[in-house]
């Protein structure tokens, strides 16, 4: 009994004592969240005629629409990729939630140098010197990120440091008319996402949790504990990544039991109990990688979860 409530309490103080950091939701789609300041990377540039350059956005993760007001001047793809097609200037605009970011693009010819013709004889070269001119890199696609690069690159930036020296972020949402509190660590030296939600009701306290390491394709173990006065109990169940929406139960079994009298019809209603607050933490997990990341539970590789917000 002393080691459960010790572990609740050790949730609950990696979640919000250590971390400093959390988010209030008046209702559990409202988020609050830290936004970088948005800026392109290059606000003007010249170029060779044929030469490519890759233009960026940084500071948010919304869509990016780009767009050349001289295309025969110089092109852009959806990537922001541009190409300089002949010599000219044109405008290059990026524009990501309303707002636009420009880039002006000068082009000039290819340095081509004409030889006037000598009357004179001129001394002979013992040593010509190749005229030198700058390399230009090779410009490549970048490949697209995924989900859980982009969730890992969210909790370095914006979490904040557990006691045991790990990044989290944390939010907290009214759940049946109590407030829980949802965090997801990721442990650098495990390679991990640890997902928590800690709550309770009528005096009961809850505690879930989820390891995923980073190259998870197929079986997740989700551990429930219950606490009641005396009384506690943990169960276990597999949760399939593939297959596995916020609509059916992952089979939870009874796996360590503390003053309660665990018959079979017990045990029907504590494993029921545990399914339930798998379904509540997953629709919280999910809501706060929405409302922080803009991703969600499907992205990360549950293939078959039904997303609560779209992302």
């Amino acid at each position: 009994m002393k080691r459960i409530r010790t572990c609740i309490t050790v949730i609950l103080m990696a979640l919000v004592l250590s971390t400093g950091i959390s988010v209030v939701l008046p209702e559990m789609a409202g988020l609050e969240t830290q936004a970088a300041a948005v800026k392109i990377s290059k606000k003007k540039i010249t170029l060779e005629k044929g030469k490519k350059y890759q233009l960026k956005i940084s500071g948010t993760k919304k869509k990016v629409t780009w767009k050349s007001n001289k295309p025969a001047v110089v092109s852009v793809n959806s990537k922001g990729k541009i190409t300089a097609k002949k010599k000219g200037m044109a405008k290059i605009t990026a524009k990501v939630g309303g707002k636009k970011y420009t880039c002006t693009v000068t082009v000039k010819s290819k340095n081509n140098p004409i030889v006037p013709e000598q009357t004179e004889p001129q001394p002979e070269q013992t040593e010509p010197q190749p005229e030198q001119t700058e390399p230009q890199p090779e410009q490549t696609e970048q490949p697209e990120k995924s989900a859980r690069d982009v969730l890992k690159e969210y909790i370095a930036e914006y979490g904040k440091e557990n006691a045991n020296g790990d990044k989290v972020i944390t939010m907290i949402a009214p759940t049946n008319g109590n407030l829980y509190t949802y965090g997801i660590t990721y442990e650098e030296a495990e390679n991990n996402f640890v997902f928590v939600m800690v709550g309770g009701e009528d005096g009961s306290e809850y505690a879930m949790s989820m390891a995923m390491p980073y190259a998870a394709e197929t079986s997740l173990k989700a551990e429930f504990t219950y606490l009641y006065r005396n009384m506690s109990y943990t169960a276990e169940a597999a949760v399939n990544m593939k297959t596995y929406d916020r609509h059916t139960n992952a089979a939870f079994r009874i796996t360590s039991v503390e003053n309660i009298n665990m018959d079979s019809e017990g045990e029907a209603l504590f494993t029921k109990l545990a399914d339930e607050q798998l379904i509540t933490s997953m629709v919280g997990w999910d809501i706060q990688l929405t409302g922080m990341v803009k991703i969600n539970m499907r992205d990360i590789g549950f293939l078959s979860y039904d997303p609560v917000l779209n992302s």
